[in-house]
């Protein structure tokens, strides 16, 4: 059970971390994000296409960001 723990404990920090530098405005590319936590591109694909998805997430030019919102107070739901 405690190899289970530190694998949950590990997604929880990562997704963590993915989402305060998204809310950052920064553009996060998987090959910079699996170099500093040391997981596969794929794994990070299904971050952000599966555990992500709420998020109004744009990819462009290799890119994950989140998009400019019009208003200052659109955060999405879940997060609020």
């Amino acid at each position: 059970m405690s190899d289970n723990r530190s694998r949950h404990d590990r997604l929880a920090v990562r997704l963590s971390l993915i989402i305060s530098r998204l809310m950052a405005g920064e553009s996060l590319s998987l090959k910079t994000l699996s170099d500093e936590f040391g997981v596969t591109e794929r794994t990070l694909q299904r971050d952000f296409h599966q555990r992500l998805v709420h998020l109004d997430l744009e990819y462009r030019n290799g890119r994950y960001s989140l998009r400019r919102q019009s208003s200052p107070g659109a955060i999405p739901e879940m997060l609020s």
